[in-house]
């Protein structure tokens, strides 16, 4: 099943939506939260047995438990073991979940140096739990296969995403390769803001599985295109005379004037980047005190739909969304103050909106050049509105 949310990861843990679920101890009578492993599963998220507070014996029963309910993707978090920990203890975990085959484990990014020489020998994903830049890039060079960056620091002493660790999920995913999964998300909206802003995946605390749908659900609508119009009828009176047979459909994309697929994907990931940089910067401009904030909330919100759309255009052909923000950011948080950054923001949907106009009309697939002219359409009305709330010393 491919969604709004579908990211590669999905493909890789098996999970309908890019969304794990945290282990965490549980009850006396589930105490690694096979219940809450279940709940997530049958929702299409991924989850996580709690491996680090529990006996290897523990954790063999639960992964018996979940399989006699049929369930046989799942993970097991193995990330939050204390450091520095007996050598034997983690051993055993380790060699416990790996000879029942988990398809997925979680392990903290400073111990795997000491446990990936077992865990590459039997196959499977290696998550790396890490807190900063570097522990990503340990993690990478020792061979795991997605970071999942830590809430330590997540949100500046703030609700809500913040700029420091939307920077640190674009540096790791830069500078790694890897997919980064941003952890600690409460809600659909942060999920949402997460996936645009260059997360691969969300990881959601223990607990969320009781909401999980109501999560899913707007996150979704936030990225999903808005539902087009149905086209009105024809006239029942008008008689349509046939044509020729027409090979059109059947001519390379290049020869008819259309843009190659390569160049399309080349140029939806500019897009891409450039929409995700807007959202940033909006979101940034909306944190500031003054009359911008309802604009500024309203316009991240919407980059962020159709950073959705964006992504999930290039993921329908077989193509990987790039987790890089366009340039515009950094250029408007050089500015000194928000009404030359505002004027920044102008200026940049300007020039997405002329790309939009330029590639409109390569497009041979009709959804999603309906996709685009409305984007088109949403990019002109931000314009109009930053317009008319830039103060007189901004336009120029």
């Amino acid at each position: 099943m491919t969604t709004a949310l579908h990211r590669p990861i999905c493909a890789r843990l098996g999970c309908a939506y890019p969304v794990l679920l945290a282990g965490t101890r549980g009850t006396k009578e589930d105490p690694i939260g096979v219940a809450r492993v279940a709940a997530a599963t049958m929702l299409g998220a991924f989850g996580l047995l709690d491996g680090a507070g529990v006996s290897a014996g523990t954790l063999r029963a639960g992964v018996a438990a979940l399989r006699a309910r049929g369930i046989g993707r799942f993970g097991v978090d193995l990330g939050r073991l204390p450091v520095p920990v007996p050598e034997i203890e983690i051993e055993a975990r380790v060699a416990a979940a790996v000879a029942l085959g988990v398809p997925a484990l979680v392990l903290p990014a400073a111990l795997l140096p000491r446990l990936m020489a077992r865990r590459r020998a039997e196959g499977g994903v290696v998550l790396a739990r890490a807190t900063s830049l570097a522990e990503a890039k340990l993690a990478a060079e020792t061979g795991a296969g997605g970071i999942i960056l830590d809430d330590g620091q997540r949100n500046d002493g703030r609700p809500g995403l913040g700029e420091t660790f939307l920077d640190l999920i674009a540096a790791i995913a830069d500078r790694t390769g890897l997919a980064v999964l941003a952890a600690g998300v409460t809600d659909g909206g942060e999920l949402a803001t997460a996936l645009a802003l260059g997360a691969e995946g969300v990881v959601l605390d223990a607990g969320a599985e009781e909401h999980l749908g109501a999560i899913l659900a707007e996150a979704t609508s936030r990225l999903a295109m808005p539902p087009a119009s149905a086209p009105a009828a024809a006239p029942e009176d008008v008689i349509e005379i046939a044509s020729p047979a027409c090979l059109a459909h059947e001519m390379e994309d290049s020869y008819m004037g259309f843009a190659p697929a390569d160049d399309l994907v080349a140029r939806l990931n500019a897009l891409l980047e450039a929409e995700r940089a807007g959202a940033r910067l909006a979101l940034g401009l909306a944190a500031g005190a003054g009359g911008l904030q309802p604009l500024m909330i309203a316009l991240h919100r919407d980059a962020v739909r159709w950073c959705g759309v964006l992504a999930a255009a290039i993921d329908r052909r077989g193509a990987v969304a790039s987790s890089r923000t366009g340039a515009l950011y950094a250029e408007a948080m050089a500015c000194p103050d928000a009404a030359a950054r505002l004027a920044r923001l102008g200026r940049g949907q300007a020039r997405m909106a002329a790309a939009l106009r330029a590639l409109l009309p390569t497009i041979r697939d009709d959804a999603l050049h309906a996709e685009l002219a409305a984007m088109l359409a949403a990019c002109e009305r931000r314009i109009g509105g930053i317009a008319a709330n830039r103060p007189p010393e901004a336009i120029h």
